[in-house]
């Protein structure tokens, strides 16, 4: 009798040891840059390719990139440190067009591009 409770204490210990060791770290904060790509005269831009890069990075990096969803939606989760970034919006027979986003802390930045189809030489 006293080795099966030895046994089920033992068991115990294990599973709580397990549990403790499971647990993840809390995540980070983050903070969302988002918004929409529009075409001139304001029609949602689905299927644009959006860019994201640090501000300042010589070898322009590019840290994500995403097309827009059907409404012309995108959506970038980055660390909450202080940074500058690029975001690049661009389409196939549209001028790309470039803005900045200054990241402070946990926050959620909006951004808009609104693309101008090229013009033809």
């Amino acid at each position: 009798m006293r080795s099966i409770k030895t046994v089920l204490f033992l068991a115990v210990a294990f599973a709580l040891l397990m549990q403790a060791g499971d647990k993840k770290k809390p995540a980070e904060p983050e903070t969302v840059i988002a918004g929409s790509v529009f075409r001139n005269p304001g029609y949602a831009l689905p299927e644009a390719t959006v860019t994201l890069v640090l501000s300042g990075d010589p070898k322009h990096k590019k840290l994500a990139q995403q097309e827009t969803t059907f409404r012309g939606e995108f959506a970038f989760h980055v660390p909450s440190n202080t940074a500058v970034y690029v975001v690049k919006a661009s389409a196939k027979g549209y001028r790309a067009q470039e803005k900045e986003a200054s990241v402070t802390g946990h926050d959620r930045l909006e951004l808009t591009f609104t693309l101008d189809p090229e013009t033809k030489k």
